[in-house]
C-alpha cells in the first residue's frame, strides 16, 4: 500500500486528513512535531510528506524540509501553512518543496495534491534505479580495466600517464554532500561515534546514511560498504 507521512500538530487536523488519504486507499501516518517526524521519515518508506510549517517543539517545517533534503531523500514534500508569508512560500522552494498550500485545504485538493505527489515519486524512483544501473555498469566495466592492467589506473588508460593506483570513482551526483562525507570518512577509518561527533548526529542517523548509500550505491551490505569506501576514498 501506498504510504503518506502527515507532519501537523493540529492532531485532530492531522486525523482529519489521515481519514481523507485512508478513504481514497493511502496509508497515512502521523507525526506530531520535528523530532518524530524525522524518526519515521527515516525509518519508513513514504511516497509523500505533508508537513506543517509551524510545529510543536523549535523546529519548524522548513528545518525538517531541509533535512529531508540534506540526506538526499528523493520524497515529494507538500508544505502547508494556516498564515502564508512570502519567507516561508522562498524558503519552501529552496529547499524543492513539490508544493505549498495554504490552511483551509479541502479533502478534494488534499487528493490530487496526493496522487500528483505520489506520481512524482514513481518517476524519481525510476530515475534513481537508472542512475544506480548505470554506476553498476561503469564500474562493472572499470573493474574489469583494472583486473586486466592492474598497474594502471582509469585515469592513465584515458591520458596515457602510470599510476599505481586507481583513481577514486565516487558517484557524486548520486550522493548528497553529508553522504559524501559519511563515506569519505568511513574509509578514512573513522568509527561510528566519530562520524556522528564531526557531523553533530547520533550514531543511529550514521546508520541511516549507511542504509542510504548501500541503497543508492547498489551495494551488498556493510561489508561491500566498508570495501567500497576504503577503495575509493575520496582525497
Amino acid at each position: 500500500m501506498i504510504a503518506i507521512l502527515i507532519v501537523e500538530d493540529d492532531i485532530q487536523l492531522a486525523k482529519t486528513f489521515q481519514r481523507f488519504l485512508k478513504g481514497a486507499g493511502y496509508q497515512a501516518d502521523l507525526a506530531e512535531d520535528y523530532t518524530s517526524g524525522k524518526h519515521l521519515l527515516i525509518r519508513g518508506s513514504y511516497s509523500a510528506v505533508f508537513l506543517d510549517i509551524n510545529l510543536k517543539d523549535k523546529l519548524t517545517g522548513i528545518d525538517l524540509l531541509k533535512e529531508i533534503r540534506e540526506i538526499n531523500m528523493n520524497t515529494p514534500v507538500i508544505i502547508m501553512t494556516g498564515a502564508p508569508e512570502v519567507a516561508t512560500a522562498a524558503d519552501a522552494v529552496r529547499n524543492a518543496a513539490f508544493d505549498y498550500l495554504c490552511k483551509p485545504i479541502e479533502k478534494e485538493l488534499l487528493l490530487k495534491v496526493a496522487q500528483a505527489a505520489v506520481n512524482q515519486k514513481t518517476l524519481n524512483d525510476e530515475r534513481a534505479r537508472q542512475i544506480r544501473n548505470l554506476e553498476t555498469a561503469f564500474n562493472q566495466v572499470r573493474n574489469a580495466i583494472a583486473t586486466m592492467e592492474p598497474e594502471r589506473s582509469y585515469t592513465s588508460l584515458s591520458s596515457g600517464q602510470h599510476s599505481d593506483t586507481l583513481s577514486p570513482i565516487i558517484p557524486e551526483s548520486l550522493l548528497s554532500k553529508r553522504e559524501n562525507t559519511v563515506l569519505s570518512m568511513l574509509g578514512d577509518g573513522d568509527s561510528n561515534v566519530d562520524i556522528a561527533s564531526h557531523l553533530s548526529i547520533s550514531t543511529r542517523t550514521v546508520e541511516s546514511y549507511y542504509a542510504r548509500i548501500i541503497s543508492k550505491l547498489n551495494l551488498d551490505g556493510m561489508k561491500a560498504l566498508r570495501r567500497y569506501a576504503i577503495k575509493n576514498k575520496q582525497k
